[in-house]
């Protein structure tokens, strides 16, 4: 493979199938639940929450699977006398720090770096100006409500801020607020055709704030959980949907200004 002159996209799904992950995120949830569950029958997936230990046991096993056969590769490639190994050893670098991450086992950096595995432009490099911070927070209320906010900073609209909320079952409401000028309808098709796939009941809530626009201002995200150890996984889905879409419809704006 000429990896070298490779599409992010392709880099990314590159990485994932050396690290032998499913394509889509919402695949890998299901594999994590279905190995670690005790019931010889789901009635249902994507039901219950993700314990965060076994993808980082996931991770590690995988990872270091990954490193090996790009050693082999890049030995494969010098005996062809291919000189240009560069690729293939950034990808190297970037499966050691999944796995170094995933043995400190920091629930918040396992997170990012599923988050970042899964958003198509990535894995980033240098330069890309986009930025992505996971925190969490111990939950205060009574109520057993399951939560994740998210903090999106664009170049053409502002901040955004996203809460989803799961309610019951896979119901979920997401307040939005958002400046005036962002395009609420596209984002919202975008999220309602996204939660078909995942077989989620979305209630979206938009509101307006006015919010003073600086195109010098990178792409971010922060985003902060409600349980340090455990997500759940409609909410990390649609939360991955709302970031990746929010940062089209900016790329869009760029290209349309």
């Amino acid at each position: 493979m000429p990896i070298n002159h490779l599409e992010a996209l392709d880099k990314a799904l590159y990485v994932k199938d050396l690290m032998n992950l499913p394509k889509e995120m919402n695949e890998l949830l299901n594999f994590i639940q279905k190995n670690n569950s005790n019931s010889k029958v789901l009635s249902s997936l994507l039901t219950s929450t993700i314990d965060l230990s076994q993808l980082s046991l996931l991770l590690q096993q995988n990872g270091k699977e990954a490193v090996t056969k790009i050693i082999m590769a890049m030995s494969n490639a010098s005996k062809q006398g291919i000189a240009d190994l560069s690729m293939m050893k950034e990808t190297m670098k970037l499966i050691n720090a999944s796995v170094s991450i995933a043995e400190q086992n920091n629930s918040s950096q396992m997170l990012k770096n599923l988050m970042l595995l899964y958003l198509p432009w990535l894995p980033a490099q240098d330069g890309v100006g986009f930025d992505l911070e996971i925190e969490s927070y111990e939950e205060k209320s009574q109520s057993e409500e399951s939560s994740i906010t998210v903090m999106i900073s664009t170049k053409n609209y502002g901040n955004l801020m996203v809460t989803l909320a799961l309610l019951a079952g896979n119901s979920i409401t997401i307040f939005i607020n958002c400046s005036d000028t962002f395009p609420k309808e596209e984002l919202l098709k975008r999220i309602k055709s996204e939660s078909l796939k995942h077989s989620v009941q979305p209630n979206v809530v938009f509101e307006h704030k006015t919010v003073k626009q600086n195109n010098e201002v990178s792409q971010q995200a922060k985003i902060n959980t409600s349980s340090d150890s455990q997500i759940n996984p409609f909410l990390l889905l649609m939360a991955h949907s709302v970031i990746r879409h929010t940062f089209e419809l900016d790329n869009i704006g760029s290209l349309e200004g």
